[in-house]
């Protein structure tokens, strides 16, 4: 076990999440100044409407005050976080920012061209981009006054389209990761496990399966795009974030933006709310107000004395955001299907030659009873094993980011941890059952040793996966 723990640390890209530096954190913040809630008073009309985009056509809604105000009013677009999602999941804030007095739309993400394994931000830039047309176009609409409103993935979509485009007039961020998704992901899986208390060689284990697949846009890197843009910026960050980093985002944020010469930033921590900036399952206290009065109170909102441009609730943060180690070659998706490949044709190997010879009407001396017990335990163990991992990478990614009770994790890694050592004890006992029977005077024909192969070889390919994945690991 020694030998294999030692093969796997050689195997293995090394990783280890330190402290979030006091540097890069919030002490004490000064508290926002109060803003009033919207009263609600105004009444609003829906509007539902079809915007082509590249390769596609959007549903969209767009929400306005039906009462007696200005001719021309701010307007705001709300472009989604990560994954599908329908205008019906933002028209809730979209309504209440029409009862405040500002046009808003909502509008249906693209499914063409937007999946797990492919996402194009840029495109996903010109679709915000175009609902910003949309709004100045409008006979109610300010078309000076705007903006866009993006949260969590959307926090990477908005930079792009407002540092594009002069036509954008101000930008809301939610919960917006300003590193790449990658280490906004691991950060994500990691934080995930430590609160479940999960093992250490269970985070490196995520930590891996997080980046072995080859996505095209995983290493996007927002700076450049926060440093395109000359617009007012409101940074609302949940204090108590599970999904982005709010200390280090938030830092990144202002430091991007003051190292470009845009000051008109200000960003606000929201005490106890989760990533959908939701306390208790309601939106945060302060939040629709917040937005409210600074798009309404828009340029002077936009400015404020460098004291009152960060405030709230200090970010609850404890680890640092690094990404996941770039794992080798024999670490990424196509190369570990292709061992398990190997892993199957190995077992397989042995009744494949015993159907042939049975098939030729030819008939070979058995192997030693011994042999034959010990082969087919040790192949069922491997076959477990090799089951078992996938199924605990999936059941530790998944724990990572949806949450379980402190036990799940633990258990998961002990069972194939064990399974793991189990093979090895078994293939130890197969290897001496062989040489033993050898010794004593059996001699394998063609069949057995293509039996003898294939089952010895597929074993060490899954223990050689066990070391890479940590199962022999003297760390727990």
């Amino acid at each position: 076990m020694l030998l294999l723990g030692a093969v796997g640390g050689l195997l293995t890209p090394s990783w280890q999440r330190p402290r979030l530096p006091t540097d890069r954190g919030f002490g004490a913040l000064p508290q926002p100044r109060p803003v009033p809630e919207p009263s609600g008073a105004e009444r609003i009309r829906r509007e539902e409407v079809r915007v082509p985009v590249a390769g596609t056509t959007l549903a969209a809604t767009v929400v306005t005050p039906d009462g007696p105000g200005p001719d021309r009013r701010p307007a705001v677009v709300f472009v989604h976080g990560g994954g599908p999602a329908t205008r019906e999941g933002l028209v809730h804030q979209a309504e209440q920012m029409a009862r405040s007095g500002i046009v808003a739309v909502v509008y249906d993400k693209r499914r063409v061209g937007y999946s797990a394994l492919h996402r194009n931000y840029r495109q996903l830039a010109d679709d915000a981009l175009a609902m910003v047309r949309l709004l100045r176009a409008r006979p109610d609409v300010d078309p000076d006054r705007v903006g866009l409103w993006g949260i969590s993935e959307g926090g990477w979509v908005v930079p792009l389209a407002a540092s594009r485009s002069p036509e954008v007039g101000f930008a809301i961020l939610v919960a917006a990761p300003t590193m790449s998704p990658n280490t906004q992901l691991a950060w994500a899986a990691d934080d995930g496990l430590r609160r479940q208390g999960a093992p250490h060689g269970a985070r490196r284990l995520v930590s891996r399966a997080l980046v072995m697949g080859d996505l095209d846009y995983v290493n996007h890197d927002a700076r450049p795009a926060l440093a395109g843009m000359r617009q007012p910026v409101l940074g609302l960050y949940p204090a108590a974030d599970r999904a982005v980093p709010p200390a280090e985002s938030a830092g990144i944020l202002a430091d991007v933006l003051e190292g470009a010469g845009n000051r008109a930033y200000t960003i606000r921590f929201f005490p106890g709310a989760d990533h959908g900036m939701r306390v208790n399952g309601k939106l945060a206290p302060g939040y629709l107000a917040t937005m409210a009065w600074w798009i309404k109170g828009l340029p002077g909102t936009g400015n404020p004395p460098p004291g009152a441009r960060v405030s709230g609730s200090a970010p609850e943060q404890a680890y640092a955001a690094e990404p996941a180690p770039p794992v080798p070659w024999y670490g990424t998706g196509p190369a570990l299907v292709a061992v398990f490949g190997l892993i199957g044709a190995g077992y397989l190997a042995g009744p494949a030659a015993s159907a042939v010879r049975r098939w030729r009407g030819r008939r070979g001396p058995p192997a030693p009873s011994r042999v034959r017990r010990r082969q087919r335990a040790m192949t069922a163990a491997g076959v477990g094993t090799a089951v078992g991992l996938n199924v605990a990478i999936g059941a530790l990614v998944t724990l990572a980011f949806t949450g379980g009770p402190g036990w799940a994790s633990q258990a998961v890694w002990l069972s194939v941890r064990l399974a793991g050592v189990g093979t090895a004890a078994l293939a130890a006992a197969a290897g001496v059952a062989a040489v033993g029977a050898v010794r004593d005077g059996w001699r394998p024909d063609g069949t057995a040793v293509v039996s003898l192969t294939g089952a010895f070889g597929a074993t060490g390919l899954v223990l050689l996966l066990g070391a890479y994945w940590d199962l022999f690991a003297p760390r727990w």
